[in-house]
């Protein structure tokens, strides 16, 4: 008999679309466009360590007057959206992308992913499959449809207006009642989630936005150690960053942000901001990513190793305080978050171990 253990995910997350248009009342959609921002967020419990989302895709679109909005598709070589860990997005609005779209209202949300949702919980990490989007008791599920390739999209019924007037829309992922189920012989894992569109009032989306941090995820340029600012190149928009806040709680961060700036914009950084002021960043938190490298000399005794980049150069990376997904080896290809210097080693945050 097939046994299943349930892991409770007493977790919220949320994607947000932020929209607001130009003035004037006529909603004829060729002559008029609104300005969408895709944004994730997430309200995690203790009781799941992390929950990785591939999403490669997310649009609006009207079945009626086929009219369909892309708000982001992912690039691997200049848009990515890889391994979106919901549990990190505590208390963070994270801007992925800006696009405008034909005004008017919509009627489904289409959101194409990976069928492949990485689990950590209690030490332990599962391989889950999507099981259904559940809209609520009174509606059907919006059951996924998947190609043998992994590849997987689930269209989300419900009225979606962005209008010229500014308007929020908000899809949740209720996952306060779904289960983790795991098959302890096989390994098997599947998971349901509860989503629905939801429309917002303004004047909620800034309440939301006031007791949230905004982050954004781009490419470093023009650093200046003397102004203590750089500028970052996202996807649709240069913002400049303030990081002299940041500079106290991070060790070696100037280190690590001329290191960024050096490697030709090869890897991004994550910049968590305390303002959402449209003229600056108030940079709280920075991140930067490496991925796609190996590790050599792995030192298990003094929790170092080395990984190569931009080609040639070399660095040493302190994992002695970091979480590890997967088992650490020397030769393995690893996603490193970098957070400061210590003046011989770059202090690693986060290690995700690759298949």
């Amino acid at each position: 008999m097939k046994k299943t253990a349930a892991l409770s995910a007493i977790v919220s997350g949320s994607i947000i679309l932020f929209s607001c248009g130009g003035s004037g009342g006529n909603s004829d959609s060729s002559t008029q466009s609104v300005q969408a921002s895709l944004i994730l967020t997430d309200s995690p419990a203790d009781t799941m360590d992390s929950i990785y989302v591939d999403i490669t895709s997310v649009s609006l679109k009207h079945t009626g007057r086929n009219t369909e909005c892309n708000l982001f598709t992912a690039d691997p070589q200049n848009n990515p959206l890889r391994n979106v860990n919901l549990l990190e997005l505590k208390d963070i609005l994270y801007v992925v992308n800006t696009k405008n779209c034909p005004e008017g209202n919509y009627n489904r949300l289409r959101i194409e992913f990976k069928d492949n949702i990485e689990v950590y919980a209690n030490s332990q990490s599962y391989n889950c499959k999507v099981k259904e989007f559940n809209s609520g008791s009174n509606k059907q599920p919006n059951k996924p449809h998947c190609d043998n390739n992994g590849n997987c999209f689930v269209e989300i019924n419900g009225v979606i207006n962005l209008l010229a007037k500014k308007s929020d829309v908000v899809v949740d992922f209720d996952l306060a009642s779904s289960d983790v189920n795991i098959d302890p012989q096989t390994g098997n894992c599947e998971i349901t989630f509860k989503m629905s569109p939801v429309v917002m009032e303004d004047h909620k989306f800034k309440e939301l936005a006031g007791s949230k941090n905004i982050m954004f995820e781009g490419k470093i340029t023009n650093l200046d150690t003397s102004s203590k600012r750089f500028i970052l190149h996202t996807q649709d928009q240069d913002i400049t960053v303030d990081y002299s806040a940041a500079l106290n709680s991070q060790t070696g961060l100037e280190d690590l942000l001329t290191l960024a700036n050096n490697m030709d914009s090869k890897y991004e950084l994550k910049v968590i901001c305390s303002s959402s002021d449209p003229e600056i960043c108030l940079a709280e938190k920075i991140i930067l990513e490496i991925e796609n490298v190996t590790v050599s000399n792995l030192d298990t005794t003094n929790k170092t190793f080395q990984i190569s980049i931009n080609g040639s150069q070399t660095i040493t990376v302190d994992y002695s305080n970091a979480k590890i997904k997967g088992e650490l080896l020397e030769g393995a290809n690893v996603e490193i978050k970098l957070i400061g210097f210590d003046g011989s080693n770059y202090i690693a945050k986060v290690i995700k171990v690759k298949d």
